[in-house]
């Protein structure tokens, strides 16, 4: 398994969890199907970019350089990184998977079932010019048209928009 798929795991957990525990222990990592060896590397690896907040423990006794103690949290930022708000600063593969039974004419996106929305400004120039408003009316929308298209911001919120009102 790489990293960022068991990076993702382990906070999709911290993230599950947030709303039943201000903080996680090891043993409520158990059931991640992760070695504990890889479990504490990759809670280094979250602390590291603040994706988790933690106060770790370690025991140096008797040859073990083992965490004892956690006590984590998920951080806000790593709830938008969960939530699709935020972009990782390290590789993190969140599995999007859906299980469905018992269930008759149901679709699923996966990763090919992505929409890409962009603004195509040659088409709507010529719905623009279709119209029946006058030529300064036509050129002022197009300028407008043009300025909106080239805002990153504008651009941004415009897909949001598309994107929410269609479901994908």
């Amino acid at each position: 398994m790489k990293d960022s798929e068991a990076r993702g795991i382990v906070l999709k957990k911290f993230y599950d969890l947030r709303g039943e525990k201000s903080h996680l222990e090891m043993t409520d990592l158990k059931d991640t199907g992760l070695p504990r060896n890889s479990v504490e590397r990759v809670l280094e690896q979250l602390a590291e970019p603040k994706l988790i907040n933690w106060n770790p423990r370690k025991n140096y006794m008797g040859g073990e350089n083992r965490y004892t103690v956690i006590m984590a949290s998920i951080s806000s930022f790593g709830v938008d990184v969960v939530e699709g708000g935020a972009q990782p600063p390290i590789a993190i593969t969140i599995d999007a998977s859906v299980n469905v039974h018992g269930s008759q004419g149901v679709q699923i996106g996966g990763q090919g079932n992505i929409l890409n929305v962009s603004l195509d400004v040659e088409r709507l120039n010529s719905f623009i010019d279709s119209s029946g408003a006058s030529v300064h009316e036509k050129w002022a929308a197009k300028g407008l048209l043009r300025r909106s298209a080239e805002n990153p911001l504008v651009k941004t919120a415009i897909e949001w928009l598309i994107k929410t009102h269609t479901g994908k």
